[in-house]
């Protein structure tokens, strides 16, 4: 047996509440995940690199590998930069 719904018995700010969470989450699945990331680059050859990003986000310099390593030049951390999507575009100077 289904029971009926008397809409005349619902109180409004209930159903403003029921209404703005269906929309947030109808926005947030048709949004594109974001997240933010921490860079650090290491440079495994015997040249400097200038610069490097991450989908446009600046990533700073790294020095060349060390001759007496076998681990390339680190840089520093480059935090607050955001990714989005399974995807990155990395280019480097």
């Amino acid at each position: 047996m289904s029971k009926k719904i008397n809409w005349k018995k619902i109180h409004p700010l209930s159903a403003i509440v029921l209404i703005s969470l269906l929309g947030w989450g109808i926005w947030s699945f048709l949004q594109p995940a974001s997240y933010g990331v921490c860079l650090q680059g290491f440079n495994y050859t015997d040249r400097s690199i200038a610069k490097y990003s991450v989908n446009g986000e600046w990533g700073g310099g790294l020095p060349p590998k060390p001759s007496d390593s076998k681990f390339g030049g680190g840089g520093g951390f480059a935090c607050g930069p955001s990714v989005a999507g399974p995807e990155v575009k990395i280019k480097w100077i």
